[in-house]
């Protein structure tokens, strides 16, 4: 979280390591549940496939929906679903959920 004062003007939520197909499902069934493009998302999981398959699969990699795309309401935050690395190989992928004020008063 962060904030200035009492304003809060950002807020993440990181979820439990998980799978790349598990990390990939939750990730979109947020951005769903948000209304944001998915493309990002669907983008990063063809490449770890096709990377698992050619036995070079890049843990490290990223993806984002959301941001741009609108608040949350009218004053509401802008909200940003991500998929980053979790640092265990074994469950190598973690979802974040991101609510963005002060980016959102801006437009």
């Amino acid at each position: 979280m962060d904030k200035h004062g009492d304003q809060v003007d950002y807020i993440q939520v990181d979820l439990a390591d998980r799978s790349t197909e598990d990390a990939y499902r939750v990730a979109l069934r947020y951005a769903e549940q948000f209304g944001l493009d998915r493309k990002g998302l669907d983008l990063w999981y063809r490449k770890r496939l096709e990377g698992r398959r050619s036995g070079r699969e890049e843990l490290l990699d990223r993806a984002q929906a959301g941001g741009f795309e609108g608040r949350l309401g009218a004053d509401g935050p802008e909200p940003i679903v991500q998929i980053n690395y979790s640092a265990d190989d074994a469950r190598p992928s973690i979802v974040s959920i991101q609510f963005d004020w002060a980016h959102s008063s801006l437009g």
